[in-house]
């Protein structure tokens, strides 16, 4: 299998919301890179939605930032996404997030 990833990966645990056409989903975040997520969904998401909206908490419990993202795949309750044109400060957010690898 070819490896398809831009940047490298890091497992993560914790609460991320989904905005499918505007309504929220809980998922699970299982991997996080400088160029997008992989999570797991708690509840159904809309299966035909291309982008969508990931609330990243910058601190748990406290202060988030939405990342709007493209789905790369769906198997089951798993999803992975492409972060779409994030900004400097979202940059930033990821940077801190995955410990400035």
């Amino acid at each position: 299998m070819v490896e398809r990833r831009k940047a490298r990966r890091i497992p993560v645990d914790f609460d991320v919301t989904e905005t499918v056409n505007g309504v929220p989903h809980d998922c699970q975040a299982c991997e996080i890179s400088p160029t997008g997520i992989r999570m797991v969904r708690r509840s159904e998401s809309a299966r035909g939605a291309d982008l969508v909206q990931i609330e990243i908490p910058l601190v748990p419990g406290g202060i988030t930032t939405v990342f709007t993202a493209r789905r790369v795949w769906q198997r089951g309750g798993h999803e992975a996404f492409e972060f779409v044109s994030p900004t400097f400060a979202q940059q930033a957010v990821l940077e801190r997030r995955l410990g400035n690898i």
